[in-house]
């Protein structure tokens, strides 16, 4: 990894696709990979890194990272590599999911909205609430 700053570290500007949000991302909330055999990468992180199983089936495992967040392991098909020359990939990452701050749901929704994004509500029995954007 290169240090911020380092002549081969590229400080150039990115042009804005739109006006910031004003959000923060405060944790990874998530992070979803695509596997052909979620009980063997399951047993591999909790073995490598103490993992814990919080929800097992046989569709997926999904695993808390100690504070980090969660990883989920779901059964699907893994592509082979491009032009069929070298290993095949273990996992393709889904999806992730980050918490914000500041969070105001109608606020959020708004903002995805004027974004050209379409947000679907996914919210828990518990006041958890949260968005899916592609």
């Amino acid at each position: 990894m290169l240090t911020l700053g380092a002549p081969q570290c590229s400080t150039a500007p990115i042009t804005a696709v739109f006006a910031p949000t004003g959000w923060r991302t405060v944790a990874l909330e998530q992070v979803t990979f695509r596997v052909a055999d979620p009980d063997a990468e399951a047993a591999f992180y909790q073995a490598l890194m103490g993992w814990t199983l919080r929800r097992h089936s046989s569709a997926e495992n999904v695993l808390d990272a100690g504070a980090a967040g969660s990883v989920v392991f779901k059964r699907g098909t893994v592509p082979a590599p491009a032009g069929g020359r070298g290993p095949a990939p273990r996992a393709i990452v889904e999806s992730m999911g980050y918490v914000i701050e500041p969070w105001d749901a109608k606020a959020v929704e708004r903002a995805l909205r004027e974004r050209g994004l379409a947000p679907v509500a996914d919210n828990g029995p518990d006041g958890f609430e949260s968005f899916h954007v592609k």
